[in-house]
């Protein structure tokens, strides 16, 4: 309900309907899609981790099909009617351009938690924010924030148990690393230059955004 009335403040002319519905494919890639103006909750993919229904999942997938990570779903999906196309031309385009929803839901409610905007343990995330500069000289080193490997998207980005550093301490992290490295990007981005958060939205510029950021955990 926060949220709903937060998008309306930003976004005053726009609508959409919310539609719940049931499908049993339990397709989990999709548990709320945005289309011709409507919101679509697919229920069935949030009845609780130990439901019998994901009995055939993997334990980091079932972990959030909850009711706990409805809210920040919902807003995750419905961000991508405000973000244009993509111009992906390398890693950090990647993480910036992915995680810009990330920045849309906190901003609907922002009293969300980065655990459930992630869809992982709270210490996954502590994890994160305990190694952040390490995380960040990690991509530095390996000169990853320019490279154009589809396996950098498949390591930091896409679902996954935990992201893949070549470390015995890997299984600690969470799986889009990535896209929670984005996230803070532009927080530090927004803070540092007094960015609204359509500019965020719009922006495509990703070198600029870096460098005007400020960031260095």
């Amino acid at each position: 309900e926060t949220g709903f009335c937060n998008y309306k403040k930003y976004f005053p002319s726009d609508s959409f309907s919310i539609y719940t519905y049931i499908d049993g494919a339990f397709d989990y890639r999709y548990p709320v899609v945005f289309a011709d103006q409507k919101l679509f909750i697919s229920l069935d993919l949030f009845l609780g981790e130990s439901h019998s229904f994901y009995s055939a999942f993997p334990e980091y997938i079932k972990f959030s099909h909850d009711t706990t990570y409805l809210p920040s779903t919902c807003f995750i999906t419905l961000a991508g009617r405000h973000i244009p196309p993509p111009r992906l031309n390398n890693f950090l385009s990647s993480i910036l351009y992915y995680s810009k929803a990330y920045f849309f839901a906190q901003t609907m409610l922002p009293d969300v938690l980065e655990y459930q905007l992630f869809k992982c343990p709270p210490q996954k995330l502590k994890w994160c924010y305990i190694n952040e500069g390490d995380i960040w000289r990690y991509m530095i080193e390996h000169d990853y924030l320019f490279s154009t490997s589809s396996e950098l998207l498949d390591k930091f980005v896409h679902l996954a148990p935990f992201s893949q550093f070549g470390s015995s301490t890997d299984t600690n992290s969470p799986g889009s690393v990535g896209v929670w490295l984005g996230l803070q990007i532009w927080k530090s981005y927004v803070s540092n230059n007094n960015i609204t958060l359509q500019e965020v939205l719009n922006e495509n510029d990703y070198v600029k955004v870096l460098n005007k950021s400020g960031y260095k955990p």
